[in-house]
């Protein structure tokens, strides 16, 4: 039996109902009834979707970095401790079997806070493992005056990696993120290859990242590409979109993993 509906897919006659398939008239054809399900399905997440209407791709490819970045803090800030701490151990896991990290001596990785993916038990196994572990520091973005236009100016802010041999070595920055002491002979200075784990708030399947707008890990590699450093970030699965912006300056990390693949 055919039920009558309208062109949002929805029946005429039962509010809330969306025939698809047989039940629309597609009987025959197994690919026709399927591209109707799929279709019918955009239908109702359109309508129900708290993004205006914008589903899949059509989504992130509208959005704006500032919007990725409000989105996807609201979807970490949401998740239950709980889970989030399941999902980080899984992610330390594939990290840890992983060739990239199994052959590095030296890692050079951030200090999780707040919602982020946990990455202080990778600190530990490091460390537990002999490998030379370096942190960020950070200098916050200067502002000047431009001597033409009397506006303001943002210079961009300076990020260095120093030795940690525990995580003693840690003491809360201006930022509010542990950070390893300036100690010169600590500096990681590119000698050795190294691994470097990153930060993003979102990344796509091409592997195209959205930071937190300070742009130190674009410019930092950017400006130390001869240090030849593997680089790879860490995110939950559901901070991975179809597509996001990107520039020529924006660097993409060579591996993406998360609690369920690897990008």
């Amino acid at each position: 039996m055919r039920i009558p509906r309208n062109e949002d897919f929805e029946s005429v006659g039962v509010a809330g109902l969306y025939p698809c398939g047989e039940g629309a008239g597609y009987a025959g054809g197994i690919m026709s009834a399927a591209m109707d399900g799929i279709r019918a399905a955009e239908a109702v997440a359109a309508k129900y979707s708290p993004f205006e209407g914008k589903v899949g791709s059509d989504l992130a490819k509208t959005e704006t970095k500032d919007e990725i970045r409000r989105r996807m803090r609201a979807f970490r800030d949401a998740l239950p401790e709980e889970e989030r701490k399941k999902k980080s151990l899984e992610i330390q896991r594939k990290v840890e079997a992983g060739d990239l990290y199994r052959s590095a001596r030296c890692i050079l990785i951030y200090v999780s806070v707040g919602s982020e993916a946990d990455t202080r038990g990778i600190i530990e196994d490091a460390l537990l493992n002999g490998k030379k572990v370096y942190c960020p520091s950070c200098e916050k973005l200067k502002k000047s005056k431009d001597p033409v236009t009397g506006g303001i100016v943002r210079d961009g802010g300076v990020m260095d990696f120093y030795r940690i041999r525990s995580m003693q070595d840690l003491s809360e920055s201006n930022f509010g993120i542990p950070e390893p002491k300036k100690i010169s002979q600590n500096l990681y200075r590119g000698a050795e290859p190294a691994l470097m784990i990153m930060p993003g708030i979102a990344f796509d399947i091409k592997r195209n990242r959205v930071g937190y707008k300070g742009g130190y890990y674009d410019r930092y590699l950017n400006e130390h590409g001869h240090f030849g450093l593997h680089t790879l970030a860490i995110a939950f699965d559901a901070q991975v979109v179809p597509s996001i912006p990107a520039s020529g300056r924006d660097v993409k990390p060579s591996v993406i993993v998360t609690e369920s693949r690897i990008i």
